[in-house]
């Protein structure tokens, strides 16, 4: 793939598409506005938009975000599990962690052969450094977490299935990941890669091979969310708080939690406020062309929920922009691993329906 024709491809998308994130008297946006609850119910759902009478401005939208996002998907090439406890290694774990895990290394084992020092970043229970394990013969695999409970249950589940794993402590934010690698040819893989680590693990020296899928986007500093020299040199372009926000959207964003969530940062912007209505939620009244009286504390549920119901329905334009959002930042980090004389490539690993943060970003030389 050229990854530099990729990324203006993906920034034109994003600079044509984007501002209907902010302005609410779009055509796109005033279309979501104004869904029932049926129709929003199902287009979260996969019912589509054409389906429920969207306007061709944001079936074009819809178009372009799978024209200019996808990855070649690998996931439907690793033959899964008839039980996925069949090595040990995934024993009493939750399915998506298995398939996660076990797609991942599949993905990446087929680069391993002539490594032989693995070190999982981030490596939380174990569960793909157990896997790596089993799969590779004379390769030595250990994994590094900052949190210390999740580095003893990582060593207890080794242990238990007779591995000889190193894990330990340590925080690869403040500590050089480099000096954490003593092979001859050394593998450093992650499954999740939580905001800035993803980056820090793709500048990792003494490396030939790196892995990682980033997730987290919404945690990367404004300032870091690229990486590549190529990218940065674009930076005045995008405005990077939004391009990290929105890619972290997904299936998450509308998941019932994460709604009851956003309905109480209305609540709480209201009431912190002095019971008065920003600018924003009265941009997003105005245009759905809805009234409400002045908050107080009587009547502020009712206009919680007119102004939640509002941003529910217009977050729907997050998921027509968060893969292409999230493919920008893979796509730099691939320019990036170039930059440094990497073979690269962006796959997707696993449904999007099993994780949103699908993408595995990898270098190998």
């Amino acid at each position: 793939m050229d990854f530099k024709k990729n990324f203006m491809e993906l920034s034109s998308f994003l600079k044509e598409y984007s501002v209907n994130l902010v302005d609410y008297n779009t055509e796109p946006s005033q279309f979501l506005l104004n869904l029932d609850e049926a129709d929003y119910n199902a287009l979260i759902h996969g019912f589509s938009l054409s389906d429920a009478g969207a306007p061709k401005s944001i079936l074009d939208m819809e178009s372009a975000s799978r024209e200019v996002s996808g990855f070649e998907n690998v996931y439907a090439k690793a033959k899964p599990f008839a039980n996925p406890e069949e090595t040990g290694v995934f024993k009493n774990l939750k399915r998506r962690s298995v398939e996660e895990s076990f797609n991942f290394a599949k993905t990446v084992i087929p680069f391993l052969g002539d490594k032989d020092f693995v070190l999982e970043v981030a490596s939380g229970g174990g569960h793909l450094s157990r896997y790596l394990y089993h799969s590779l013969s004379g390769t030595r695999v250990a994994g590094v977490d900052k949190s210390g409970p999740a580095v003893a249950e990582s060593m207890h589940r080794a242990h238990e299935n007779g591995m000889d794993i190193t894990y330990f402590l340590g925080d690869v934010m403040e500590e050089d990941i480099g000096v954490m690698l003593d092979g001859k040819r050394n593998a450093v893989v992650s499954l999740h890669g939580c905001g800035n680590v993803s980056n820090r693990i793709l500048s990792a020296e003494n490396a030939d091979l790196i892995a990682v899928s980033p997730c987290c986007y919404h945690k990367i500093k404004d300032n870091d969310y690229f990486v590549s020299g190529y990218a940065s040199s674009k930076r005045t372009e995008f405005d990077g708080g939004t391009i990290c926000s929105v890619a972290s959207s997904g299936i998450g964003f509308f998941l019932p939690s994460e709604r009851n969530r956003k309905r109480e940062e209305v609540y709480s912007s209201i009431v912190s406020n002095g019971y008065n209505i920003s600018d924003e939620y009265t941009g997003i009244l105005d245009a759905a062309g809805k009234k409400v009286p002045s908050p107080n504390t009587e009547n502020i549920d009712r206009i919680v929920d007119v102004i939640h119901g509002l941003k529910k329905r217009h977050s729907l334009m997050r998921k027509l922009i968060c893969k292409p959002a999230e493919s920008l930042l893979s796509t730099d980090k691939a320019i990036y691993l170039q930059e440094r004389g990497y073979d690269a490539n962006v796959v997707e690993y696993v449904p999007v329906i099993l994780s949103p943060r699908n993408h595995l970003v990898m270098g190998y030389r």
